[in-house]
């Protein structure tokens, strides 16, 4: 029985393959992170004393809320400080750290700072009691020749702020009168306006033929006084709407009056009054 029909996965071969005895690989392809790297603790600003010690002294794991805390306080700090303030006072976890590890050669250092100003303080305030008592015994004789004109410039000091009180009423007097008469004349004209508004609209109202037609047709003749009066005023519409045209009595005014006269037609500058115009109207409208 033949096996030619089966699928040759693993074909023959004439001899043993030596490929791999020469193989090359590239320095690229060699994985160079072999290592994983941790992130490292962000040494924070050591712009205090206490904040440097905490830092240097972190053993073991580290607390991230004191981290936190200590990190605000210091931005903060140096905001204040941009902005002219004085900082603000260390949180009570950085504290109670600070007061731990703060030794007894930094507690004595302190202590005689301390010590020195107020030796200074006690020499400054020695000298200055004695400058004090120089200073009096030498305008002891001074005062009491400047007695006596003293109760004079007092008078005219009480006069000058008696005139300046009188000075002050009169102004507040004026300010108030001229608060008045700006508020009233505001008032008058704000009158003004509004009744020659109202007279204007009633104008337009009495003026306009369509919206007064009682005033435009009736006769002058039926009309009371006070309609007269009206319409001398000028609200009745005296003309006819077609007193301006500029073609009105044109033909008559030249003698060329038509057919009626027996004379020529003349030229007309109206088409609604020329022959053409007239034919077709008597044609097809009446």
């Amino acid at each position: 029985m033949s096996t030619a029909h089966r699928p040759n996965f693993d074909p023959a071969k004439g001899r043993q393959s030596t490929a791999h005895l020469s193989a090359q690989t590239s320095k690229l392809d060699i994985p160079s992170y072999t290592k994983l790297k941790f992130r490292q603790p962000r040494p924070t600003c050591s712009c205090s004393s206490v904040a440097s010690s905490s830092i240097a002294s972190t053993s073991g794991r580290r607390d991230l809320k004191r981290d936190l805390e200590l990190a605000e306080w210091e931005a903060t700090n140096r905001k204040r400080a941009k902005s002219g303030l004085e900082p603000l006072p260390a949180p009570m976890t950085v504290k109670a750290e600070g007061e731990e590890r703060e030794g007894e050669e930094e507690r004595n250092r302190k202590e005689a700072i301390v010590r020195a100003i107020e030796l200074d303080r006690d020499s400054e305030t020695s000298s200055d009691d004695e400058a004090e008592q120089e200073e009096e015994e030498e305008t002891k004789p001074k005062q009491e020749d400047q007695e006596a004109p003293s109760s004079e410039e007092s008078d005219s000091d009480s006069d000058e702020d008696s005139e300046e009180d009188e000075q002050a009423l009169l102004l507040r007097e004026l300010q108030k009168i001229r608060a008045e008469r700006a508020a009233a004349k505001q008032r008058q004209t704000q009158l003004n306006s509004t009744s020659a508004q109202l007279k204007r609209q009633e104008e337009i109202a009495r003026g306009n033929p369509l919206l007064n037609l009682e005033n435009a047709f009736a006769p002058t003749s039926h009309k009371s006084p006070a309609r007269k009066e009206e319409v001398e005023e000028g609200f009745e519409a005296r003309k006819r709407w077609d007193d301006d045209v500029i073609f009105k009595n044109q033909a008559s005014a030249a003698g060329n009056t038509g057919r009626a006269n027996g004379a020529a037609n003349g030229f007309v500058n109206d088409l609604t009054r020329s022959d053409f115009h007239t034919k077709f109207m008597n044609r097809y409208i009446k």
